[in-house]
């Protein structure tokens, strides 16, 4: 459009000059001389014009181009900061110290926080749950044993997945069911005459005998309360340990959901800018100065570039990377700021319950757990 309107300048200068040589007291020879030279110099003028349009029109063209490239470096950058954060992020969700450390706390068989719940439940269960023997071996044998049999259910791998899914009614069942196998048994058998008369020296027989205790197990309804009121406050401190942990994996659940979402809509990741650059994802920089450095191209390659699909694509994804980083960021932050309230919480629920004498809980153990979720808050803050 430019070249057209300097054409249209030289003719209208050209009409000028010829008007203004129509001299009469010029000479021809003159008036031819004074024209040539009018036209020359158009034609110098026309020259320069054309040269500082293509000039213009190439620098517009660099600097488009290397402001698509400044945009695209910028999202590369901002690409592979969301490909650090949002694994990241989702590791934090799953943090494995501070599992680690919970998992610890509700083990009913570990001495975390004090004196482990399968003790006390073999205790209290030897204590009002056996039947009372009136021979004093006899009680300290049952008891003996009794407290082996279920240190040795607790303690064996296969309950341990169970009762560490729920460590209170797993444990109490199980103490219950084996009291019951500690019956008195009946010491006599009443045989009949005839059964007597059946079995003489020349003949074998066997007779059943039923040597149980009809009346089943030696405890009832007023030994269970007992046995339960001795544990009541440990079952409660886990009981709350159970409510707040429910509550917590809602909150959870919440951030997965939130988290998915994001992954589902991660278009600026560096891996997908350098694929559709089709340049290599390990050393960035170099991969994308060897292909697309300004100063190795020449304006035709570069006007290619800003043409094709690649090139525009990739500058959109990168502005994209632009608009999405900073809500990254925003829920990796809130993300962080979610598991320190969730140990508050913890650390609230021990404490409280440290000073709560039938718990059980060894205050000096507790205060240990108590530093260790510390420590886990600090590190998350200097995130």
């Amino acid at each position: 459009m430019k070249k057209v309107s300097i054409a249209i300048m030289l003719v209208f200068s050209l009409g000028q000059a010829f008007a203004q040589d129509q001299n009469p007291n010029l000479s021809s020879g003159a008036v031819v001389d004074s024209l040539k030279k009018r036209i020359s110099n158009l034609e110098e003028s026309l020259s320069v014009s054309i040269k500082e349009s293509v000039v213009g029109e190439k620098n517009k063209t660099i600097a488009k181009y290397k402001e698509g490239l400044l945009s695209i470096r910028s999202g590369l950058e901002k690409g592979a900061e969301i490909e650090m954060i949002v694994p990241y992020t989702s590791n934090l969700l799953a943090l494995k110290d501070l599992s680690e450390t919970l998992a610890l706390i509700n083990n009913p068989t570990a001495k975390s926080v004090g004196t482990a719940f399968t003790d006390m439940v073999v205790q209290s269960a030897t204590e009002n749950l056996l039947p009372k023997y009136t021979n004093p071996v006899e009680n300290t044998t049952a008891k003996s044993k009794f407290s082996s049999v279920l240190n040795a259910i607790f303690n064996g791998p296969i309950i341990q997945s169970l009762i560490n899914s729920n460590p209170i009614s797993s444990t109490i069942n199980a103490a219950i069911q084996q009291a019951g196998f500690f019956q008195k048994r009946e010491t006599t058998a009443s045989l009949s005459k005839q059964q007597l008369n059946s079995i003489n020296s020349h003949t074998s027989a066997s007779i059943a005998v039923n040597l149980g205790n009809p009346d089943g197990p030696a405890f009832g309804d007023v030994e269970i309360n007992k046995f339960n009121a001795s544990l009541q406050d440990r079952v409660n401190f886990y009981s709350e340990l159970n409510d707040y942990g429910v509550k917590q994996s809602l909150e959870t659940q919440r951030l997965y959901t939130e988290l998915g979402t994001i992954k589902k809509t991660l278009k600026a990741s560096k891996t997908e800018l350098c694929k559709v650059l089709s340049i290599s994802p390990n050393d960035v920089s170099i991969a994308l100065d060897a292909k697309y450095n300004p100063d190795g191209l020449d304006i035709d390659r570069m006007k290619g570039y800003l043409n094709s699909q690649e090139f525009n694509r990739a500058i959109v994804l990168s502005n994209y990377a632009k608009d999405q980083l900073p809500d990254v960021k925003d829920f990796n932050n809130a993300v962080i700021d979610a598991l320190i309230e969730y140990i508050n919480g913890y650390i609230t629920i021990l404490n409280k319950h440290a000073g709560i004498a039938n718990a059980k809980l060894d205050k000096a153990l507790v205060a240990h757990q108590v530093a260790k979720l510390e420590k886990i808050k600090s590190n998350l803050k200097k995130l």
